[in-house]
């Protein structure tokens, strides 16, 4: 169980962008914890994704489980933490992520678990996803971008990384 979670990071986006990158990562807690809100400027929900270190090519092994209330699904790009909902619904909701990047300082590949809600208003379909995933890259994470394929955040999305110490 961890002991202390310690304030590394926290923004809201000024404007619309298509990724935004958290660096200079310090290297002294045990684990990480990414809180987002996207929000996307697209009529469409849309995938987010996420690299580690700058690195668009490490990822390996992912686990995927997808609920709209009536479908599921169990398998995804590697990358993907979830969706974003479009700026068509209820002013003011945004979706949620959280992350969670258990030993990110070692040698070895990286294991996170991703929690995602998109769409909280209950006005049309709502996503819920739980994502497990390892990363092939074995450096520490000193870097998170996140990003979106063909389309922009919206102005308003908030982020938040916590470090985990035990």
């Amino acid at each position: 169980m961890p002991n202390t979670f310690t304030l590394i990071s926290s923004a809201t986006l000024p404007s619309n962008t298509a990724s935004y990158s958290i660096n200079n990562i310090p290297q002294t807690f045990t684990h990480l914890r990414l809180l987002l809100t996207p929000r996307m400027s697209s009529t469409n929900d849309q995938a987010v994704w996420s690299y580690l270190n700058n690195n668009t090519g490490t990822k390996s092994g992912q686990y995927f489980i997808r609920n709209s209330g009536n479908t599921s699904a169990s398998s995804y790009a590697n990358g993907y933490i979830g969706s974003a909902i479009a700026n068509t619904y209820t002013a003011g909701f945004f979706g949620m992520s959280e992350i969670t990047f258990g030993n990110y300082k070692t040698s070895e590949s990286k294991n996170y678990i991703t929690h995602n809600a998109a769409q909280s208003d209950n006005a049309t379909t709502a996503y819920m996803n739980l994502i497990s995933q390892q990363s092939t890259d074995t450096n520490p994470i000193t870097s998170i971008t996140i990003t979106v394929a063909g389309d922009m955040l919206l102005a308003g999305t908030k982020y938040w990384l916590y470090g985990i110490s035990n």
